[in-house]
């Protein structure tokens, strides 16, 4: 396949070793997590490197944390866990990566939710997008917001190495609920354009 074409895990696995699936076990129930994880998006790299995206339940029963891993040589993980909540500064508690990609540099692009504070931070939970280095180094992170809730659920590139993120956003009470989101960004993550819109299934269903 292309080097920055989506995997999703049931594919990548199926060319896996019995060892591979130790290492993602031994590294998932780390000291200080509780086996409640899972892993939620994966994807080969040029080289053949694997990258998976996952959500590890911490022990202070304070919410969930972020992981992304490559298994490389040599590997390396990176975790995003902001703590608990504490007054004026947090009113969520999980930062989650749900979907992983890389490019033709075989950087990892990882799609997920980060945890806020509302009005402090003007959202409760924004819509994340960060790109590590094939050694796990952190280039950049962009956040998108629509004043209340938004996720990243879903992550591609195309040839040129621009991003496309697929998620949902929710503005307030009064507005329309569960709102379909759409994000462009260059390889630099500059956001080249956006959108959202409301799905109706009856219409989808025609």
């Amino acid at each position: 396949g292309q080097p920055n074409s989506h995997r999703h895990s049931a594919h990548v696995w199926d060319s896996g070793s019995p060892g591979d699936y130790e290492r993602v076990s031994n590294r998932l129930h780390r000291p200080g997590f509780v086996p409640a994880n899972s892993l939620r998006g994966a994807a080969l790299d040029s080289r053949g490197t694997l990258a998976v995206t996952g959500i590890l339940r911490t022990t202070a029963n304070y919410g969930d944390a972020g992981c992304v891993m490559s298994f490389g040589s040599p590997g390396w993980t990176n975790i995003l866990d902001l703590g608990p909540v504490q007054a004026g500064t947090r009113d969520e508690v999980n930062d989650r990566f749900m979907d992983v990609a890389t490019d033709s540099q075989d950087n990892v692009v990882v799609a997920g939710i980060r945890s806020g504070a509302y009005p402090t931070d003007g959202y409760h939970v924004a819509a994340l997008l960060r790109k590590y280095s094939p050694t796990g180094s952190l280039l950049w992170e962009k956040l998108q917001s629509s004043g209340a809730w938004s996720s990243a659920y879903g992550v591609c590139l195309d040839a040129s190495d621009n991003i496309y993120v697929a998620g949902a956003v929710f503005a307030n009470w009064s507005a329309e609920e569960g709102q379909w989101a759409i994000w462009k960004y260059d390889s630099a993550g500059a956001l080249l354009a956006g959108f959202s819109l409301t799905p109706k299934e009856p219409a989808l269903r025609t």
